[in-house]
C-alpha cells in the first residue's frame, strides 16, 4: 500500500496469526526454469488468481478466505501473507491456506508487530541470522511451493534504512536462505506502483541485483474520487504499466501483489457510474492478458485509509462489481 495510507501498521498488524502444526499441501501446476543459481524459480502455467481477505462481521481469517470463495464459486489459487520479525513462517493463515492447494505469497518484514523496526544494517551485517534461520528451515521443511520476498514495499518503511541498506539485507537474506536449501520459494521483490513509476528515487533506488530474484512484485490501487489528491479516475493499465515496462526491460515476470478500486460513486461523487467499478475489474483482466509476463494477480478485498478517508476495496461493494470479479475468476486466462 501506498505511502500515506494511514492504517498500513494496522493492516499488516491484524495480518498476523499463531502459527500451529505445519500442513503439506498439493501444488498448483509449476513449470521449472533455470532461475537463481542457488536456487530454483516456479512459473505457473497460468497466471495465478487470488485475493488478500480481510475478516469482517465475526468472520475468522479462514472463514473470511472461504466466503469470498463461496460467493465467487471458486478456489483461490494464491493468497497473500504478511509476516512480522517476530511472527512464525509460515503463520497459520498460510499453513491453512496451503492445505486447500493454494499457493502462499509471503512477505518477510524487519518490524515486530509491536511496531519496532529492526535495522536493515543490522540484518545484513548477520546479527540476526537465527532468526533468519528458523524462518528459512521452517520454509524449507513445509515443502510447498509459493512465492516469498523480504520487506514488501521497503520505500515505505525508511525506518529501516536506506535503499541502499535494503538491498544489501535483501542480498544477505536471499544467500542464507539459499544456503539452508529453501528452493521450493520462488523470491521477488514488492514495490509500489507509484516507485516504479518513477517516485521515492525510482526502481534503481530500490531493486537488488537482479540475479537475486526472479518476478517483479507491484502493488498499486485506484482511489478516486476518494483520493482528493488524484483529479481522475485511474485505470489497471494507467496504474501497472510502469510496473509492466519495469519487468519486461529486466527480463522478470510480473506480479501483481496488490490491487483494488473504490466504486466510482463513493464519497459522495454524484458525477460516476455505479458500474465503473465492474468495468475496471473487467478492464483489468483484458490488460494483464496482454502481459505475458504476468503471473498472477491478488486482489486486496478489504478496506483501508488514505489520507483520513475510508477507501472501500471490497469486491462485493456491489452486485455488479462481485458480478465481474466472479466473471474474471472464472476467466479461462487463470489458473
Amino acid at each position: 500500500m501506498d505511502p500515506s495510507t494511514i492504517d498500513r501498521r494496522q493492516f499488516l498488524k491484524i495480518s498476523a496469526l499463531v502459527a500451529a502444526g505445519l500442513t503439506f499441501a498439493p501444488g498448483i501446476a509449476f513449470a521449472k526454469t533455470k532461475g537463481h543459481t542457488r536456487g530454483a524459480e516456479l512459473t505457473p502455467m497460468a497466471p495465478l488468481w487470488g485475493a488478500y481477505c480481510r475478516p469482517r462481521g465475526g468472520e475468522s481469517w479462514q472463514t473470511a478466505l472461504t466466503d469470498l470463495e463461496s460467493l465467487t464459486g471458486r478456489t483461490m489459487s494464491i493468497t497473500r501473507h504478511y509476516l512480522h520479525w517476530n511472527d512464525p513462517a509460515p503463520d497459520y493463515l498460510a499453513q491453512y491456506a496451503a492445505s486447500g492447494g493454494r499457493v502462499p505469497y509471503l512477505s518477510l518484514h524487519a518490524f515486530t508487530s509491536e511496531g519496532d523496526h529492526v535495522p536493515w544494517s543490522q540484518i545484513a551485517a548477520g546479527q540476526y541470522d537465527s532468526q533468519l534461520l528458523t524462518w528459512a528451515n521452517n520454509l524449507k521443511s513445509w515443502g510447498v511451493q509459493g512465492y516469498l520476498n523480504f520487506h514488501h514495499e521497503p520505500e515505505n518503511d525508511t525506518l529501516c534504512g536506506t535503499g541502499a541498506d535494503f538491498k544489501t539485507a535483501f542480498a544477505h537474506v536471499r544467500t542464507l536462505f539459499d544456503a539452508v536449501g529453501v528452493t521450493n520459494f520462488t523470491w521477488g521483490v514488492a514495490l509500489m506502483a507509484s516507485t516504479l513509476k518513477g517516485g521515492h528515487g525510482g526502481p534503481d533506488a530500490w531493486l537488488p541485483d537482479p540475479s537475486l530474484y526472479s518476478v517483479l512484485v507491484v502493488d498499486g490501487y485506484n482511489r478516486f474520487p476518494c483520493d482528493k489528491g488524484i483529479k481522475h479516475w485511474r485505470s489497471f493499465n494507467e496504474i501497472f504499466s510502469p510496473a509492466h515496462l519495469q519487468a519486461t526491460a529486466r527480463g522478470k515476470k510480473l506480479l501483481i501483489g496488490e490491487y483494488g478500486t473504490v466504486e466510482q460513486v463513493d464519497c459522495g461523487y454524484t458525477a460516476g457510474s455505479p458500474t465503473a467499478k465492474a468495468q475496471w475489474l473487467s478492464d483489468a483482466v483484458r490488460t494483464m492478458k496482454s502481459w505475458p509476463e504476468v503471473v498472477g494477480a491478488i486482489y486486496s478485498h478489504t478496506t483501508a485509509t488514505f489520507n483520513g478517508q475510508i477507501m472501500n476495496y471490497w469486491v462485493d461493494t456491489t452486485a455488479q462489481s462481485l458480478a465481474s470479479f466472479t466473471t474474471c475468476g472464472h476467466n479461462s486466462y487463470f489458473s
